[in-house]
């Protein structure tokens, strides 16, 4: 998912640092789910990351299974982009 801007195209390793995009990602231990934490604080970031960084989309993913972090997602004005299979990079 993500907010603003246009799909993004991967890039190569050398040229993720010229991107107009970045991520947003968390984890919360079980027992503090369902209590709004992770949406309150995730919508801490999200407005602040395109104010001060020259980004122009915020991107995040979670599994498909994981219905309570797309819901967060959701919550932060992210899109639904596509179903991503397989999620691998490698450097160097």
């Amino acid at each position: 998912m993500s907010t603003k801007g246009t799909s993004s195209e991967q890039l190569p390793c050398d040229r993720i640092a010229t991107t107009t995009a970045a991520g947003i990602g968390y984890a919360l231990a079980r027992d503090l789910w369902v209590q709004g934490f992770m949406t309150e604080a995730a919508s801490a970031v999200v407005d602040p990351a395109f104010q001060r960084l020259p980004i122009e989309r915020l991107d995040s993913f979670a599994l498909a299974a994981n219905v309570a972090s797309t819901r967060v997602m959701e919550k932060l004005g992210m899109q639904r982009e596509r179903l991503l299979r397989q999620r691998h990079m490698q450097c160097g």
